[in-house]
């Protein structure tokens, strides 16, 4: 049994580090919550890039969504380009893979709610809006990116 242990817990490390994503990290205040709701073994994994030059997106990081909802922060009054990928993967099926990009520019007194569904072959995106003041919420579109020159 230790044996065993021993060997899940060295191929879980070698998983890690030769992972490609790196842990999306901000210090600032929590204004972001992240719900899912996913058929099993659906994992969901968010890259956030700064979109301030829409001709050169910075990586900031990603965020790997277990198992169900999670908060961080994104900096106010910058736009965000958030990539949000579904994935799976099974020797039957073999790998699936979708994605859906959204722009964000949070603004101060907001909290923004993104509730992720994937059930059933099947992808729902939506995203709300919080006055953290009123407690007010509305749904809200994506913002737009300046096209790039």
């Amino acid at each position: 049994m230790l044996c065993r242990l021993l060997l899940f817990s060295g191929f879980s490390l070698l998983l890690i580090s030769c992972s490609s994503l790196r842990p999306y990290s901000y210090q600032g205040e929590d204004n972001l919550v992240i719900n899912t709701t996913t058929d099993e073994h659906i994992d969901t994994v968010v890259d956030i890039y700064d979109a301030e030059n829409p001709c050169q997106l910075e990586y900031q990081g990603s965020i790997q969504v277990k198992p169900v909802s999670m908060t961080t922060g994104l900096p106010v009054n910058i736009h965000h380009y958030l990539v949000i990928n579904f994935s799976s993967s099974s020797m039957w099926t073999g790998d699936k893979n979708m994605g859906v990009n959204s722009v964000l520019q949070p603004e101060q007194g907001f909290r923004y709610q993104y509730d992720l569904s994937y059930k059933d072959n099947i992808y729902n995106v939506e995203l709300r809006e919080i006055n953290t003041t009123t407690g007010k919420s509305r749904l809200r579109e994506s913002d737009v990116l300046e096209s790039c020159q």
